[in-house]
């Protein structure tokens, strides 16, 4: 547990494998949220599958280097959804998981 981004986030998990970042995870009542960055080549592969709220996260992503920071906020089960999507291709990206 953490207080990594400060006062508009508050205290988080951090998940990581083997030493490698894959999200932090902020909880609050009836929802959470899933902070993650992931490049614009993985995001152009993967954008056509995702739903609205998958899109709006892309969208709305906080540039960085090569790709950008994705604010995730898990309302449902279709952002859920999104979002297993999106760390399907975060575990893809640090090969942690087979690319096909």
């Amino acid at each position: 547990m953490r207080f990594p981004y400060g006062k508009g986030y508050g205290w988080g998990y951090k998940y990581f494998v083997k030493s490698k970042h894959i999200c932090d995870i902020f909880a609050e009542k009836d929802a959470f949220t899933i902070m993650l960055r992931l490049t614009n080549k993985d995001m152009d592969d993967e954008s056509d599958s995702l739903g609205d709220s998958g899109k709006m996260w892309i969208k709305n992503k906080y540039p960085c280097g090569d790709g950008g920071w994705f604010n995730c906020r898990i309302l449902n089960e279709e952002d859920l959804k999104d979002a297993k999507r999106l760390l399907d291709l975060k575990y893809k990206m640090l090969g942690l998981i087979n690319k096909n």
